[in-house]
């Protein structure tokens, strides 16, 4: 047996590739791998598992950072596109309320007593949606005699029907973290356009611009309202 063990061969190191010498202390045999080799050996599996630990990690965060950029980046189209949507969603509200006030105007010119009656369902709701401000303008600059019946309307407002929609506030570059416009929907509903200053704006147009040679219905001088 003694002489079965002196022949024996000693393996050979996976880790440095030389013959190891070294006998467990409690069991025949030479050891697998030297020992300093097989410390060397964990150090350096351990020392993988955490390079692959931090490398999935950082694979993990820069794919996190790349989504929040492709959000952030939608974000900013979205608003940008919807800001567009409202300034000319805005203009044709303004355009629809300088085509009432005309509308107005020659209802109290060519049919003043439906005016005076306050019963048609389109003159009632065209005067709703004016308000009682610019009624009462339109009524002024027209010299409108009769009486208001519009001013005893409980469902007429001072300022109109019509709304501006209020743009979301632009994003900079970093200023995405932490906007909520998109989301809790404060200041969308803008301003009432004021009437009272559309009537005005019309008024000169006719005037003093390029209208000034045609009055239109503005005037009811030398006409029968009846």
């Amino acid at each position: 047996m003694d002489d079965e063990n002196s022949m024996e061969m000693p393996p050979i190191c996976p880790v440095c590739g030389l013959p190891v010498t070294e006998r467990y202390r409690r069991k025949p045999g030479y050891k697998h791998a030297h020992g300093v080799c097989e410390r060397k050996d964990t150090h350096r599996r351990e020392h993988e598992r955490e390079h692959g630990r931090r490398m999935r990690a950082e694979a993990e965060l820069l794919d996190a950072r790349s989504r929040v950029d492709r959000s952030a980046r939608a974000l900013i189209r979205a608003v940008e596109e919807r800001n567009r949507t409202v300034r000319r969603a805005n203009q044709a509200m303004v355009e629809e309320c300088y085509w009432r006030v005309r509308l107005m105007i020659g209802v109290m010119s060519l049919t003043p007593m439906d005016l005076v009656g306050y019963r048609e369902e389109w003159i009632v709701a065209l005067a709703r949606d004016i308000g009682s401000n610019g009624m009462g303008r339109i009524a002024d600059l027209t010299g409108w005699k009769d009486a208001r019946p519009w001013l005893l309307d409980p469902d007429i407002g001072s300022e109109g029907t019509a709304r501006l929609v209020a743009p979301w506030p632009d994003i900079g570059p970093d200023d995405w973290i932490g906007y909520t416009a998109d989301l809790d929907h404060m200041g969308n509903q803008g301003r009432a356009i004021d009437m009272v200053r559309l009537v005005d704006r019309i008024w000169n147009e006719d005037h003093h611009g390029t209208n000034r040679s045609d009055h239109g219905w503005w005037s009811l001088e030398n006409k029968d309202p009846r």
